[in-house]
């Protein structure tokens, strides 16, 4: 597994996880009056919610500063590949080259998380239980396993 994967394909939607995140707490607690189950419960739910959205909002950050790190070409490869931005004129992105590079660039980025105490331990342990990031991991899981 490549945490560093997940962390890049989910990044440029984590504020709108956070957003339905928000719905969801909302929703819960205007629901809750009617609810059935016991209040522990209800009450449990919500908490894990709003930790996993200070989970992702303090993920968003870290990588923020990753990427502040990385050259201007560093970060339109990153943005190529993993945030769906357009190529620029003149950019390769069929040649061996371009493959290798992304290789590179990913050991890179993983080995700078690492730097920021973001290793694939931490991440599995704080973030891999939060569903948006869970269901990246299964997709990219059945990629590789195609």
């Amino acid at each position: 597994m490549s945490y560093a994967k997940v962390i890049l394909l989910a990044y440029p939607y984590i504020d709108k996880a956070v957003l339905q995140i928000d719905k969801q707490i909302e929703k819960r607690c205007s629901l809750s009056f009617f609810s059935t189950e016991p209040c522990e419960v209800s009450v449990e739910k919500i908490s894990t919610l709003i930790s996993d959205k200070r989970h992702l909002l303090f993920l968003k950050e870290e990588v923020d500063k990753v990427l502040s790190r990385l050259s201007d070409t560093e970060r339109i490869l990153i943005g190529y590949k993993y945030f769906n931005n357009r190529p620029i004129e003149g950019f390769d992105y069929k040649s061996r080259s371009y493959f290798r590079r992304q290789n590179k660039l990913l050991d890179k980025f993983t080995k700078m998380l690492e730097t920021i105490n973001l290793d694939e331990n931490i991440f599995m342990k704080e973030y891999s239980k939060i569903p948006y990031l869970k269901s990246i991991q299964i997709r990219i899981d059945e990629r590789m396993s195609a």
